[in-house]
């Protein structure tokens, strides 16, 4: 009895993380339909593995809230002619500790800018420059791709 209702208690996260799957995520038009980072990440065990990559890799460690942050939806993106999934995540009641995240899910590849209070931003998974660019461009109020973003495009976006 006691195994039946614990079950339905978690089945309703077991389908919002199917229904964050990397593949449905860069299917996306509408950005108000897209799924959250954490419903990506929850759903997708390669983002999950990239990222911790990323973060090893740098000597950081990961921070405790990354799947379970306050995050954004994730917005599929056209950079050259890779298809990304763009989104953030942040500490709960605390966004000055933060992590921006592109994912290109046909390359299995994840790369990050993770923004600390109190220290200085560091690149995550080696991002080249137009990557760079473009994760500033998704933390950046004002920016020609967050200005994009607001007036709710058709998706992906289109990035040269």
């Amino acid at each position: 009895m006691y195994a039946s209702i614990i079950a339905t208690l978690f089945l309703p996260l077991n389908a919002q993380a199917k229904n964050g799957s990397s593949a449905k995520a860069i299917a996306c038009i509408d950005s108000t339909q897209c799924a959250y980072f954490y419903d990506v990440y929850l759903a997708d065990k390669t983002l999950r593995q990239q990222l911790n990559l990323a973060f090893t890799t740098s000597k950081i460690k990961p921070p405790r809230w990354l799947g379970k942050g306050t995050s954004t939806p994730m917005i599929p993106i056209v950079l050259g002619q890779i298809h990304y999934l763009a989104g953030s995540v942040c500490e709960p009641h605390n966004c000055g500790h933060s992590v921006h995240v592109l994912y290109a899910p046909a390359q299995k590849r994840a790369v990050a800018h993770y923004q600390t209070e109190n220290g200085p931003a560091q690149w995550l998974g080696a991002p080249n420059p137009a990557e760079q660019k473009l994760l500033s461009e998704l933390e950046t109020a004002n920016s020609p791709l967050q200005i994009k973003l607001d007036s709710h495009p058709k998706l992906p976006i289109i990035v040269d």
